[in-house]
């Protein structure tokens, strides 16, 4: 297989367009040279970021749902209660729907369906920022931080994806 067939077969880019000819040869656009079309390239982009944000979210809703105490001990808290675990569960049950509907509505391509579903799990990711950072008396220090950490983590990451989401708003001209 060609670099070149390689490539139109396993890129993630749009359906490949040739430009150049035989007398462009300097500058970009070589004879034969293969590009992604740009009127499709962001649209690519931007569904696999919300898209990826989307699986994590549910991977994580899984994980806590399957085991949810494991994460409460691998921060040293010794054995959870039950009140802790139903917690984790129903935290669990939020992030795999937030995830799962975000994913659903990256693949359908409606214009704004991504973008809304991004901005729901933001804003669920920075509430979870700030009650986690109000915690810091009742839960210590420590666990306020590392918890407020990591959804400022998925904060960041939903921002990037809310970025690239197709329906965003034009600039102001």
């Amino acid at each position: 297989m060609t670099n070149r067939a390689f490539h139109e077969r396993f890129s993630l880019r749009s359906p490949a367009v040739h430009v150049g000819g035989p007398g462009r040869r300097h500058g970009g656009g070589g004879a034969g040279e293969v590009r992604a079309a740009p009127s499709d390239y962001a649209s690519t982009v931007a569904t696999m970021h919300g898209e990826t944000m989307g699986w994590i979210r549910a991977l994580v809703g899984v994980v806590l749902v399957a085991v949810p105490g494991a994460p409460m001990r691998l921060a040293g808290n010794g054995e959870p209660s039950g009140a802790s675990l139903l917690l984790m569960r129903t935290i669990g049950i939020r992030d795999l729907v937030i995830g799962l509907g975000t994913v659903a509505a990256a693949r359908t391509g409606a214009v704004g369906d991504e973008r809304r579903w991004v901005s729901a799990s933001m804003a669920s990711d920075a509430l979870d920022t700030v009650v986690s950072l109000a915690s810091l008396r009742s839960i210590g220090k420590r666990d306020a931080l590392a918890a407020a950490g990591l959804a400022f983590v998925f904060v960041c990451g939903d921002l990037e994806a809310r970025r690239h989401a197709p329906g965003r708003a034009p600039a102001p001209s």
